[in-house]
């Protein structure tokens, strides 16, 4: 990251002597004052890479990640983060592609789609609402195997025979 504001620096050496606005605080109420100008490049790049690795690490990807510091043959390689903590299935022991419904608008399924802007807000449809479409006497398919699984494989063991060939002998 250093090196990469280090060649914006010596690439726009104007932007050392910009007065920082600092970024709004919440409660709004408690302004920030604004940072004296760099003495040099390098304290210049130091502030910002500083910031960048904080707000990485802190705010925006912390947000949904948790971080996972690793060592490189010995040495840190900067901030790392887990695979975020989000459901990847809604529905268990259901599955669902979106690939064939792409000719239908997101907002007839998903009821408030297009007023959300929270990803906490899971607009999930129901039954009525699939069958809109999905009945015997609307087109698409409805069998309840088209979306349910009634079996969960995942923890079968396998079968042991009762007999052995040469139990008939």
């Amino acid at each position: 990251m250093e090196q990469a504001i280090s060649a914006f620096v010596r690439a726009n050496p104007a932007a050392m002597t910009e007065l920082e606005v600092p970024g709004r605080r919440i409660p709004l109420n408690f302004p920030r004052e604004p940072e004296p100008p760099a003495k040099t490049p390098q304290e210049w790049v130091m502030r910002r890479s500083h910031r960048a690795q904080r707000l990485l690490s802190e705010r925006t990807c912390a947000y949904c990640h948790g971080p996972a510091f690793h060592l490189d043959g010995g040495s840190y390689s900067g901030p790392q983060f887990m695979p975020a903590n989000i459901v990847t299935q809604w529905m268990p022991r259901a599955r669902f592609d979106h690939a064939p419904h792409l000719m239908v608008e997101c907002a007839s399924c998903h009821k408030g789609a297009e007023t959300s802007r929270e990803t906490s807000d899971v607009l999930m449809p129901d039954v009525a609402s699939c069958a809109t479409c999905h009945a015997p006497s609307k087109g698409a398919a409805a069998r309840c195997v088209e979306c349910h699984g009634y079996h969960d494989w995942t923890k079968a063991q396998p079968v042991k025979p009762r007999f052995k060939l040469t139990d008939f002998h």
